[in-house]
């Protein structure tokens, strides 16, 4: 009967050693590497960044802001992408949608904010990095979507959130880290 009680115990223990031993992975697409991510900025085309990085994991098209009284939501998050999506097709189809579900979406909509995920979640791993590619529309070019910001964060054991590692748009970089996590 004690015996029972310690396989729990031996359970946990093996979890936190195993994640301690994997140490910093990443799982992101082929072309993802510190190199290329810094050659990555403000104001690139979708084309310029997939030629560089690749094409995305997953696709957020818009913030998802809707009024509190909106009872059909539209949500264009977490679109898997294939080699052969047509990135461009998905983006331009969302937004010349003008059946807007709330004012709120309509403005939003109007932005053409994009995000690209180029890394996903590793499980057991102590740390691993997420990378995001913002996008939206410029006011001299409405219909255009430009790269607006590059953002890394590195995660810790179990998913917690840990801290910003890479942010073209305020300059920070944790030089370190950044090449750790995307070598």
């Amino acid at each position: 009967m004690k015996y029972f009680l310690l396989i729990p115990i031996l359970l946990v223990i093996s979890l936190i050693l195993t994640v301690n031993i994997i140490g910093t992975r990443k799982n992101a697409t082929e072309k993802i590497s510190a190199a290329n991510i810094l050659k990555i900025k403000t104001r690139m085309t979708i084309d310029q960044v997939v030629s560089i990085l690749g094409k995305p994991y997953l696709l957020d098209v818009g913030i998802s802001v809707h009024d509190s009284k909106c009872s059909h939501s539209k949500n264009h998050n977490g679109i898997p992408i294939s080699i052969d999506t047509d990135i461009s097709s998905i983006i331009d189809s969302i937004y010349n949608d003008s059946d807007y579900c709330c004012k709120s979406q309509m403005r939003e909509m109007q932005m053409r904010n994009v995000t690209f995920i180029y890394t996903k979640p590793v499980l057991l791993a102590k740390y691993y990095p997420m990378l995001w590619v913002h996008f939206c529309s410029a006011e001299e070019l409405p219909d255009e979507v430009l790269v607006k910001n590059v953002f890394c964060k590195r995660y810790g054991p179990f998913h917690f959130d840990d801290y910003a590692i890479y942010d073209l748009h305020s300059g920070l970089f944790q030089k370190e880290l950044f090449n750790e996590c995307f070598q």
